[in-house]
């Protein structure tokens, strides 16, 4: 499973839309309008910069997710290996000293003498 990447979505969809409009408001005024208020400059210029950060800020974003999952496939291919080798210990070491030898106890296995055997219980009669 890979993790989820993050795209603009709606937000930098109404952006660029807006931005759009700017452009054309400074073109049919033929001049700069300034959105913003007393010691707030909102250009189209400024807007701009703001989508242009952002979208360099989700491509950012994107690429350690990249680099997250890559990571993550070299785990689990890891974890496989580390795991077959586990099994292949135990099962070494019950061939080499036995399947009731304290070797395979030691490696973490269970000696055969040392297995449960179910109890069977008898059948009432109807």
């Amino acid at each position: 499973m890979s993790y989820r990447k993050k795209t603009g979505g709606k937000v930098l969809d109404i952006a660029q839309i807006r931005l759009a409009a700017m452009t054309q408001i400074d073109t049919d005024k033929a001049r700069v309008v300034d959105y913003g208020d007393v010691g707030n400059v909102l250009t189209k210029a400024v807007y701009a910069t703001q989508i242009t950060a952002y979208t360099a800020l989700i491509a950012n974003y994107n690429q350690l997710l990249d680099q997250a999952d890559a990571l993550k496939n070299n785990i689990e291919t890891a974890e496989v290996k580390l795991n077959d080798m586990n099994v292949g210990i135990l099962a070494a070491a019950a061939a080499k000293f036995g399947r009731n030898s304290n070797e395979l106890e030691q490696l973490g296995g269970t000696r055969k003498d040392d297995r449960k055997r179910p109890v069977r219980k008898p059948k009432k009669s109807a």
